[in-house]
Formats: structure tokens, sequence, C-alpha cells
């Protein structure tokens, strides 16, 4: 395993070879390049949570290249160490973070509350104030990042209208 600094000129030097190998970085523990043998090449962060006894768990930074310099990359996987070391997983913060931006959206579950609504009556008029009004100002934001000013802030019907503040809208 070749070690020495990551720097432009290191990673401009490094040359493919017909197997993967990474490069470690020596002053940053766990950060390193991985270098595939078509050439490109990735920054990683090899870890471990739980001690000498857990599996090491590698996180890619991302390709060499915009926006991944030697720079930003050892500036990210710094960030990365210190979450580890307070005990937060990286890979499991970032599928947490894909999960909530997918399965957590407030459009998902507002059109599951339309379907549920009884009488065409009823279910049209939370279709269209939720397609005018509600789902403009919330879109795909995550349930758990929704505040009140969120709320606050969507638009009103009847905008120059006497207008009725938006908590009422499914009020009735």
């Amino acid at each position: 395993m070749p070690t020495g600094k990551i720097t432009k000129r290191t990673i401009d030097s490094l040359k493919a070879e017909p197997s993967a190998y990474c490069f470690w970085d020596e002053d940053l523990s766990g950060f390193g390049v991985k270098v595939l043998p078509s050439g490109s090449l990735t920054y990683i962060l090899q870890y471990r949570m739980g001690g000498r006894e857990a599996k090491t768990r590698r996180y890619t930074i991302g390709k060499h290249g915009s926006p991944w310099t030697p720079a930003t990359a050892r500036t990210e996987a710094e960030r990365l160490s210190i979450l580890v070391a307070q005990g937060t997983d990286p890979v499991d913060a970032d599928k947490e973070r894909r999960r909530e931006a997918v399965d957590l959206a407030f459009s998902n579950y507002a059109d599951q509350f339309a379907k549920t609504c009884k009488g065409k009556g009823w279910r049209a008029l939370v279709k269209r104030s939720l397609r005018l009004y509600i789902k403009p100002a919330l879109g795909q934001r995550p349930l758990p990042k929704i505040t009140r000013a969120h709320v606050v802030c969507a638009p009103q019907p009847g905008a120059g209208e006497e207008r009725e503040p938006t908590a009422e809208i499914f009020a009735r």
C-alpha cells in the first residue's frame, strides 16, 4: 500500500495499474485515493465504528475533478473524521438523508392524504387546496424539516381579497 501526502502533484503522478489500488495519505489517517485500472481517481475515507473489533468501512467522497481537488477532498475527509470520532457513521447519515428526501417528502404524504378523503366534493376541495396553496410552499421538503414558519408563509386563497388564515383552509 503506497503512502504519501495527497497533493495535486502526487495525484498527477499516480498511474493506472492492471488492478485497482489505494494511495493513502500520511497525515490524515484513513484518507486516500482509489486508482482504478481505467485511470479514474476517487477520494475515499476508510474508518471503523466501534474500535479495533469493528469492520472497516469506506466512504466515497467523490471522483477527482470538479468539485473534488486534493484540498477540498482533504477538508471533507477531516469533517467526516470528526463525525466518526463523535460516533456518527457517515454512510448511515448519508443513507438517512437520501431516505428522508424520498420517503418523507411532503408531496407524497399530501397525495396519500387526499386519497383517503371520503366523498367526491371533499376530495376535490382537498386536492385543489393542496395543488394551489400547500404544495407550492412545501413541495418536496421532508416532513421533519417542515416548521411552523413554513406553514404560516404558505400562500393563502383569494390574494387581494378578504382572506382566511392558512391554518383554516382545511378547518371546514
